[in-house]
């Protein structure tokens, strides 16, 4: 996209995130070359992927005040405010999840990820990988059962070394 850096710092101007506007603007292109064949007039095509572009910053960014919200209303503090040690052990247990992730078959990760990591809705998951919602569930909680029973042997282990 000739237009990419703009929609990039558009992105990050709306996150305070670099990485998340990357993501926000991939997904954004992805979805213009799916609707490419609707767009009854190309000279709108860049102002139509801005506006994605926007849009998709705008819903990560109420995505993330929800799970701040949530995170309060727990009482319980997003990884930001953690101290040092803290955020230690949330980035290696973080990397043991991703790990975990990747054992997962490619279907029932996709899913995972865009469902818990990248919070989108099941009618998103739906119309992103264009399944029905019944198998976007079932391989949601095939993944999480796998990852759950994973978590579980893990923690066995854990126990059981000296």
């Amino acid at each position: 996209m000739r237009d990419g850096r703009k929609h990039l710092r558009r992105a990050t101007r709306i996150l305070s995130d670099t990485a998340i506007a990357e993501d926000v603007c991939q997904h954004a292109y992805l979805k213009a070359i799916e609707k490419q064949g609707q767009i009854r007039d190309p000279e709108k095509l860049p102002g139509w992927i801005n506006r994605v572009v926007t849009n998709a910053a705008l819903d990560q960014l109420r995505h993330r005040e929800r799970q701040q919200q949530a995170y309060s209303a727990r009482g319980e503090h997003p990884t930001s405010q953690l101290n040092g040690e803290d955020r230690l052990v949330e980035s290696e247990t973080q990397d043991e999840l991703y790990q975990l992730l990747d054992r997962l078959d490619e279907p029932v990760r996709q899913v995972v990820v865009m469902r818990t990591i990248q919070g989108m809705t099941g009618n998103e998951v739906k119309q992103s990988l264009g399944c029905s919602a019944a198998l976007v569930s079932k391989r949601l909680h095939r993944g999480l059962d796998q990852l759950r029973q994973w978590i579980r042997e893990s923690q066995r282990e854990g126990v059981a070394k000296p």
